[in-house]
């Protein structure tokens, strides 16, 4: 998973400068992966939706190692006062409620794409990548249970769809 739709915010709305303020992996010994290799493709997607648009990507707008709001909202203040920036890619939605609370977002209102949907988004004109994180769960369930009751059974790599969800017409 990651920001495998980015380039359609290129597409439908023409946007040429997108930073991407992005959160911290996982500390490498909590023991987990998972959150490690998810930020990696993350990131990667977004490098390639702007590669594939012809967009040369610019570390200057690219925020590394967020991990509250707060971060969030200061690294929003930091890329936006560069003036070009007109759209945002975003990790996830604690920082996207960082992204919202950052004047200067709300007086500039830059194209934003969140990964994972949330309640608000449409009212914010905010573009999501939806996981659908109930059939991750449930599919998740399904094949641990499947190998608890057949051991031998070897692992298994499923992806559940996301779907790009665009909001564009916000009432905030």
């Amino acid at each position: 998973m990651g920001f495998g739709h980015g380039h359609e915010l290129r597409e439908h709305q023409g946007r040429s400068r997108a930073a991407h303020p992005a959160g911290a992996p996982p500390h490498r010994l909590s023991g987990s992966s998972a959150g490690w290799h998810r930020r990696q493709r993350t990131l990667g997607g977004y490098l390639a939706a702007l590669q594939e648009a012809g967009i040369e990507p610019d570390q200057s707008v690219i925020e590394h190692d967020l991990v509250t709001e707060d971060d969030a909202t200061r690294a929003t203040e930091q890329i936006l006062s560069q003036g070009d920036v007109d759209a945002l890619m975003i990790d996830n939605n604690q920082l996207c409620t960082g992204v919202l609370q950052s004047p200067t977002y709300a007086r500039r209102r830059p194209e934003t794409l969140s990964f994972d949907n949330f309640a608000l988004a449409p009212q914010f004109g905010i573009t999501v990548i939806d996981s659908n994180p109930y059939e991750m769960g449930r599919t998740g369930a399904q094949l641990l249970f499947e190998r608890l009751a057949e051991r031998s059974r070897p692992p298994q790599h499923v992806r559940v769809p996301a779907s790009l969800m665009v909001n564009d017409d916000p009432i905030y």
